[in-house]
């Protein structure tokens, strides 16, 4: 999964902050950041979903746990 790109996406769907960061040059350094922390976000109810219904596939854990990271 790249974090970058569904973060990139997101700051593309918010063309005000978008346009802002993209003048002060910040779109990268951003973008890096909340990646990072949707990253973390990501493993962290990974994590915590696959204690709680541990009979669910993988697949379906990682699903549900981006939908919460975001």
């Amino acid at each position: 999964m790249n974090y970058k790109t569904i973060v990139l996406q997101l700051l593309e769907e918010n063309p005000e902050i978008y346009e802002q960061l993209r003048g002060q040059r910040q779109v990268s350094t951003v973008m890096e950041h909340y990646a990072h922390e949707l990253r973390t976000l990501h493993l962290a109810w990974k994590e915590t979903l696959t204690q709680a219904i541990p009979d669910t596939s993988t697949d379906q854990i990682a699903s549900e746990a981006m939908e919460r990271a975001l």
